[in-house]
């Protein structure tokens, strides 16, 4: 979805969001995901801990399919690899700034 897409990359680009690691919400700093933010954009709630306690593991977004949906893929692992710095070529976290140039440039 074109518009979701532009909407998402507004989102992580316009300070509203500030970056976390490992969730997709960490409500005790506030913090998001690149994925947390896709969601929160969607109109996915974050309530009953649906969305606050799902972590990424692998290439499986535990707890909450819907993401897979929009997104239309089961491998998230370039967006949460990238959010989180989670493997050898990614030694930090890349900025909300580079994750949007990246979507805009892949998906």
């Amino acid at each position: 979805d074109a518009q979701l897409k532009a909407e998402w990359i507004e989102a992580l680009r316009g300070g509203k969001y500030k970056q976390g690691q490992d969730c997709l919400r960490n409500r005790r700093t506030d913090t998001y995901c690149c994925l947390g933010v896709l969601a929160e954009v969607s109109g996915m709630q974050f309530e009953d801990g649906a969305l606050a306690n799902s972590i990424v593991i692998g290439r499986d977004l535990v707890g909450y399919d819907p993401l897979h949906e929009i997104l239309g893929t089961n491998d998230l692992s370039p967006l949460w690899s990238r959010n989180d710095g989670k493997f050898e070529f990614l030694n930090r976290p890349h900025s909300f700034e580079q994750i949007a140039d990246w979507i805009e440039a892949n998906l």
